[in-house]
């Protein structure tokens, strides 16, 4: 799962002991604390965008509309 903070949160990373990065971090989702964080709106989760006819990427992360 891919994530990133909102702009007015500060998240650590649980495992690597460092605040998210603005982009896009990969993380385990299966972990209690980022579900927590998800279901709080601390942090923004993110998608792959489809590829189209081509195979070509246009936006490779777009935020989850949830």
């Amino acid at each position: 799962m891919f994530v990133k903070p909102r702009k007015s949160c500060e998240v650590r990373n649980l495992f690597k002991r460092i605040l998210l990065p603005n982009e896009e971090d990969e993380i385990v989702d299966s972990n209690l604390f980022w579900q927590r964080r998800v279901r709080n709106k601390d942090i923004i989760v993110l998608t792959k965008k489809k590829t189209n006819r081509k195979g070509v990427i246009n936006d490779p992360f777009v935020e989850c509309a949830k």
